[in-house]
């Protein structure tokens, strides 16, 4: 029968490290002052991970002053040393994994990586110490019993397939990087064109004045040097900004889709017609590449540019 579970039943060392990996991925989302984004992202990256890991593959306590033989559990010095050698190679992995997926490898994605890791291997851990610290005290207060049960010899076996199955993942990857050879810089180029006078296309003499209501001729270029097929999301903003940079008024004015093949070059005429007048005004252009957000801006655009404009009524 199935016991009900509840916080206080989670072992502090896990409790601990579900609060540091909900910390570390708060302020890869959030603004927060530099050294408490350090400190969060450091002692979340070096530790946590493997402490979990550690704790799901030997979930046996074994005391400081422990000799002899420790029966399948770890010291803890021990546990502490496989705990930062464990994170810095799931730090690895996960990062070498990201770079083949749609994922850039940032701050935000390798971190997360490693919070779904830590939650499961946490997971799993507080099973096992449950079932570890319940098979020691029966060998204390049942006669005849050791330690060394046979259950216990099966979790270590469980134990050392896990470990040798991590090893084999982090090879694989490794070598699967390898195998792909350079992949070379990966890169996206986001421009902005106009027609000049004899009909060529140039960066220069971009307009500096529109009209509300009339459309403005431009061109955008997206260079793919990703090393694989994209499909772009482009969103175009007229904004009014303050002296202190806060944006008073911003309104899209456009938005555009671009499939671009790996090592393409797209050019796209098209207009920009201003909905609201005003002096100095901003039209922003947004790269995504994947659907842009309900409210999209330089902070979630993965390329993002602008020309100032003076809009008249």
């Amino acid at each position: 029968m199935l016991e009900s579970r509840t916080l206080s039943d989670i072992p502090l060392g896990l409790a601990l490290s579900v609060v540091t990996s909900a910390a570390a991925l708060a302020v890869t989302l959030f603004p927060v002052p530099p050294v408490v984004s350090v400190a969060a992202g450091v002692s979340f990256l070096l530790v946590v991970p493997g402490y979990t890991v550690t704790v799901a593959l030997f979930p046996r306590r074994v005391p400081w002053h422990g000799g002899g033989d420790t029966d399948g559990g770890l010291r803890p010095f021990d546990r502490l040393v496989l705990s930062v050698a464990l994170s810095v190679a799931l730090a690895v992995v996960v990062g070498v994994n990201i770079s083949f997926t749609p994922w850039e490898i940032r701050a935000t994605t390798v971190i997360g990586g490693l919070v779904v890791v830590t939650l499961v291997a946490a997971s799993v851990g507080v099973v096992r110490r449950d079932g570890a610290d319940r098979r020691t005290t029966d060998a204390w207060t049942s006669p005849g019993t050791t330690n060394r049960s046979l259950l216990t010899a099966n979790s270590e076996t469980l134990a050392t397939l896990l470990v040798v199955v991590a090893v084999a993942v982090s090879l694989g990857s490794v070598a699967a990087v390898a195998g792909t050879g350079d992949r070379g810089e990966q890169y996206t180029e986001f421009g902005l064109l106009t027609e000049a006078e004899n009909g060529s296309l140039v960066a220069s003499d971009l307009p500096s004045s529109m009209t509300v209501g009339e459309p403005m001729p431009l061109y955008y270029t997206v260079t793919n040097q990703e090393q694989r097929d994209h499909t772009y999301f482009i969103v175009v903003q007229l904004q009014a900004v303050s002296d202190n940079g806060t944006i008073t008024r911003s309104e899209r004015v456009n938005r555009f889709r671009a499939a671009v093949g790996a090592g393409e070059r797209v050019q796209r005429g098209h207009t920009i017609t201003p909905t609201f007048p005003g002096e100095n005004l901003r039209v922003q252009y947004l790269l995504y590449t994947s659907q842009p957000p309900n409210e999209p801006s330089e902070s979630t655009a993965y390329r993002y540019l602008h020309i100032w404009v003076d809009v008249t009524g």
